[in-house]
């Protein structure tokens, strides 16, 4: 009896932690699936673009792209396996908490029960109906691969988590905002929102400073490379003094005179024409 006690007491701190963090234990439960289901989303189209590297960056692309015109009977297919997953959660919350007591019914196991059957079924048709979809596809990029069919596989992956990726942030965009939260899940969406614009805007420079360095160095590589060693001597020795002796001096001995103030520098070197050329 102790630690079935023990057990109520730790769903009731449970279900009151979840209400500070989101407001409601539901909403905080809803919540932290999303997140896990985007991060997992995220993690399966790294992992699928790595082994997609093999194939040109415009073959693998067209290819998926072609796949992503069924963009909606996968999503149908990744929310319909989602349902499936919560309702077993579901069920099996239902079952414990009857089994402990705390304010459920037989009544609730059977339509717990109920609705996992029914997302079951959902989950079933929403993938036969996305493979239908997909088999002439498989086949034609199949004999455009070779026949590899373990590569066909991985863009069906792909093009899957792309999918899935999409969908999971939307939800978070959309059924997880400010207006809907409470708790101290606000206030750390508001915090996030914030440090993902400036991260957003950050990112955009910096692709926005590449796609600029790469355009100027395809016009003339030569001369880019000879500007870029320039700027890096020139940010080298921005802060040192210099000296110049405007003219060859030849055979003569030519003395210069360093104030106490300089350090010695151990780290000067020459660059000469043809280095700056290669």
């Amino acid at each position: 009896m102790e630690k079935v006690a023990a057990i109520r007491e730790a769903r009731v701190t449970e279900n009151q932690t979840l209400s500070a963090v989101a407001g409601e234990a539901t909403h905080a439960r809803a919540l932290a699936a999303t997140i896990s289901r985007a991060n997992e989303a995220t993690k399966e189209v790294n992992i699928s673009a790595d082994k997609l590297a093999q194939l040109p960056a415009d073959t693998s692309e067209q290819l998926v792209s072609r796949l992503l015109g069924h963009a909606d009977l996968f999503r149908a297919s990744i929310q319909a396996a989602a349902n499936l997953e919560d309702a077993q959660q579901y069920h099996l919350r239902v079952q414990r908490e009857f089994e402990l007591g705390l304010s459920r019914t037989f009544a609730e196991q059977l339509r717990a029960a109920e609705q996992v059957d029914a997302a079951a079924q959902d989950a079933a048709a929403a993938a036969e109906s996305l493979d239908t979809a997909l088999a002439p596809l498989r086949s034609a990029m199949a004999a455009e691969l070779g026949d590899n069919a373990e590569l066909v596989d991985t863009l069906v992956a792909h093009a899957r988590a792309t999918s899935a990726e999409r969908l999971w942030n939307e939800r978070l965009a959309t059924d997880f905002t400010l207006a809907e939260l409470g708790g101290r899940a606000a206030a750390t969406l508001s915090r996030a929102f914030a440090q993902r614009w400036k991260i957003e805007m950050g990112a955009a420079s910096e692709l926005a400073r590449a796609r600029n360095e790469r355009a100027a160095y395809h016009a003339a590589p030569r001369v880019y490379r000879a500007r870029r060693v320039m700027d890096v001597i020139t940010a080298g020795i921005m802060d040192a003094r210099k000296f110049f002796l405007a003219f060859n001096p030849g055979e003569r001995l030519v003395r210069v005179r360093f104030v106490a103030e300089d350090e010695p520098q151990t780290d000067i070197f020459e660059l000469s024409p043809e280095q700056i050329k290669q």
